[in-house]
């Protein structure tokens, strides 16, 4: 993604072409792990729900201007691949400042910042450049179609669907 980032930048078009259609290729890879892996015939719902969800879910919280504040279990929403892709391809962040604060982790939310302030989706829309603009596209259905099926493995509350809209 950084180097695509770079070469856009550098207005190497064809090489930020070519790093485009290797993260469209390669995004494919964790989707699958995901996808096949966390089924409920191979991780059970309550080590889901107690372990790989977060401690999000555990019902913990913190006091927050003296008021005990519970965490709102936001399940895969702090999972970087999610921030990292969506920040690359330019969109809003889908949890709200304090959350974000509350669940993200400082290198994590600074990583997922400088991404979106690089992004370069918008900018190859309005120079026209189609090809760069469907190479982004692919990514971002892949991880919507990945979105779409995800309500079928796992319950729709463990899951964000921002996407969908």
């Amino acid at each position: 993604m950084i180097q695509s980032i770079i070469c856009f930048g550098r207005g190497q078009r064809d090489a930020c072409l070519d790093f485009l259609k290797t993260i469209s290729a390669h995004i494919r890879y964790p989707l699958k792990v995901y996808y096949d892996s966390l089924v409920e015939s191979k991780i059970p719902r309550s080590v889901w729900m107690s372990y790989v969800q977060g401690f999000q879910a555990w019902g913990a919280g913190e006091i927050i201007d003296g008021v005990y504040v519970e965490f709102d279990a936001v399940s895969g929403n702090q999972l970087p691949f999610f921030h990292i892709v969506d920040a690359f391809l330019g969109l809003d962040p889908y949890l709200n400042e304090e959350n974000r604060f509350r669940y993200i982790p400082l290198s994590q939310r600074e990583l997922s910042a400088s991404l979106r302030k690089h992004s370069f989706r918008d900018k190859a829309k309005l120079a026209g450049d189609f090809e760069i603009e469907t190479e982004m596209e692919k990514i971002l259905k892949q991880i919507r179609v990945f979105l779409l099926h995800c309500p079928t493995r796992i319950d729709t509350d463990d899951i964000f669907f921002r996407f969908l809209e």
